[in-house]
C-alpha cells in the first residue's frame, strides 16, 4: 500500500471538523458567496463549517453536516439562540436535501 506523507503542521484534534472520521483527507473548501443566509450561518456555525456546506466538493459537504449532528449531540449549540439554531438548520436541510449523494 502506499503511505501518505502526513504534514507536519496537520493536528487533527484541532481541525474545525474534529470527530468527522478522515478529516486529513478533506482538501479546503470553496470561499463563500456574498449572502445573508451565509452570514447567518456563520454566525450560528463558524465560517470554515459554513464554507464546507457550500463546497463543490461533496465530501467536505457530507464532512458538515456530520460535523453539524456530532455537535448537536454533543450539546455544543445548548447556549445557542434556539430560532436561530433552528433556522440555521432548516438552511443547511434545504441545501443538503436536494443533494443527492446525502
Amino acid at each position: 500500500p502506499v503511505q501518505r506523507e502526513q504534514s507536519n503542521n496537520f493536528d487533527p484534534a484541532s481541525h474545525p471538523l474534529v470527530g468527522v472520521p478522515n478529516v486529513e483527507d478533506l482538501g479546503q473548501p470553496d470561499q463563500l458567496p456574498a449572502d445573508k443566509e451565509v452570514d447567518a450561518l456563520v454566525a450560528i456555525f463558524g465560517e470554515y463549517l459554513t464554507r464546507c456546506l457550500y463546497s463543490k466538493s461533496w465530501n467536505l459537504r457530507d464532512a458538515a453536516l456530520q460535523k453539524v449532528v456530532i455537535d448537536l449531540n454533543g450539546g455544543i449549540y445548548a447556549n445557542s439562540n434556539p430560532s436561530q439554531l433552528l433556522g440555521g438548520v432548516a438552511a443547511i436541510l434545504r441545501r443538503a436535501i436536494p443533494d443527492k449523494n446525502v
